[in-house]
This record gives C-alpha cells, structure tokens and sequence, in this order.
C-alpha cells in the first residue's frame, strides 16, 4: 500500500481541515475537485473514502467513494 503526505493548509470553524492531496493520488484514486471526502483516522493515519460515487461504479460491488472544491 503507497503513502501519501499532505499539509494541512487551514482548520475551519467547524472543525473540518483543508487539505492539498497529491495529484498522483488524485489520479490513482479517480478523484476530482469537488468530490465529497470522509476521513477516519485509525493507528495515527488518515484513511480518506470518496462518498461522492458509489463504489459500484469503480468497483462492481456495494459502497461507496468527493475532494473539495477550489474556489
């Protein structure tokens, strides 16, 4: 399984972070600018699921898989 770093460029009010992922991970993954992303962290990493699509659609199988939008 590949790494990835990234940088936390700003913690909003919410509590949500702003994160810039690598484009190679973006393109691994499928993912595009404003897809819906959900986080867990577990053992001091980030696991990140796209929410935006289901998983049907990449994977032929139930479940599912959004990166925010650039303003």
């Amino acid at each position: 399984m590949k790494t990835y770093t990234s940088k936390v460029l700003e913690i909003c009010e919410n509590g949500d972070a702003i994160v810039e992922l690598p484009d190679e991970l973006m393109e691994e993954m499928g993912w595009k600018v404003g897809d819906n992303l959900k986080y867990e962290q577990k053992d001091g990493k980030v696991f990140i699921k796209n929410i935006s699509i289901n998983d049907t659609d990449r994977y032929g199988q139930s479940g599912t898989n959004k990166v925010p939008t650039q303003d």
